[in-house]
């Protein structure tokens, strides 16, 4: 494709991304106050409803542990507000067995929530708006209840809607704490500031974070400039990009906009198969603990 040619369809984009933007300050409602949902009662929310905690101490015991026998099962999805297929069968269809799934435009209606609570999986959800009496946002679901985390929203410069954030986290096996962070990231932005200042927190987070990490989502990461730039940016976190086969993710101008990155952990398997269920493929990936981990505050090894 030429750059010409590049130019006109992403005017184009941007044209309809304005034209949305004028529709849905009208249709959608944007919370005034920013406030994290909860499915778990033993989760307090905090900071204003942006944050939350756990009853107990961040040193929990083994059973609260998210890794079954040093394994993490994961799904990562952007599910285009559960619009193509059958939904919330949907989430079952892979065949896994998932301890930790993290979701980007996720439309919280009954069914979706009825499903997540029947297969008893604990979850969080920051809304960036809401349309029609139905929040929409980024949540994360697992078979144990988080320790704390944080929501976040951010923007988008041109349409006026906001992109949301979420991360928090998990006691593993071995002693350690997971952080796992889920990201749908701004979408329409020319000088990238926004989409920069969007991922400044969460990144904040992963640096600062002596222990395993986990950092994915949509990262909407399309075309040349946006992807060398997510590479800069991650360059000083020295987390390893997991290689996906077959690799089915959606690619705009090139570069994947689905990714997940990780820190201290080993990657066994990690899989983006073809999917009807929405625009974006699954991203279905298994980890192992870095076998002699220990909880001494010390950060373990990186796994390349």
């Amino acid at each position: 494709m030429t750059n010409k040619r590049k130019i006109i369809l992403w005017l184009s984009a941007a044209l309809v991304a304005l034209l949305i933007g004028a529709l849905t300050t009208v249709l959608v409602k944007i919370p005034d106050v920013p406030e994290v949902i909860l499915s778990e009662p033993g989760l307090v929310l905090t900071n204003q409803g942006r944050c939350f905690r756990h009853d107990y101490p961040v040193a929990a015991p083994v059973d609260r542990a998210i890794d079954d026998r040093g394994v993490i099962s994961m799904l990562v999805w952007n599910i285009h507000k559960q619009s193509d297929g059958e939904w919330p069968e949907g989430l079952w269809t892979l065949g896994a067995d998932w301890q930790l799934m993290l979701f980007q435009e996720v439309e919280l209606n009954t069914d979706f929530r009825s499903a997540l609570e029947n297969h008893q999986f604990n979850w969080t959800m920051m809304p960036a708006f809401r349309f029609q009496g139905l929040d929409y946002g980024v949540m994360l679901a697992s078979r144990r209840p988080s320790l704390e985390g944080c929501g976040l929203l951010k923007v988008e410069p041109w349409i006026r809607l906001p992109k949301a954030a979420l991360y928090s986290l998990y006691a593993l096996s071995n002693g350690e704490t997971l952080l796992v962070v889920n990201l749908h990231g701004i979408n329409f932005d020319p000088n990238l500031q926004e989409w920069e200042d969007q991922l400044a927190p969460l990144l904040k987070q992963v640096l600062q974070h002596q222990g395993p990490v986990i950092l994915a989502g949509d990262f909407n990461s399309w075309g040349e400039r946006r992807s060398n730039k997510l590479e800069k940016l991650l360059e000083p976190l020295e987390l390893s990009s997991a290689r996906f086969d077959p690799d089915s993710r959606i690619r705009v101008f090139g570069a994947p906009l689905d990714w997940v990155f990780y820190r201290g952990l080993i990657l066994k398997e990690a899989q983006s198969p073809t999917t009807d269920l929405s625009d974006h493929a699954p991203l279905m990936v298994w980890f192992e603990l870095i076998p002699g981990s220990t909880s001494d505050g010390e950060t373990p090894g990186v796994h390349q």
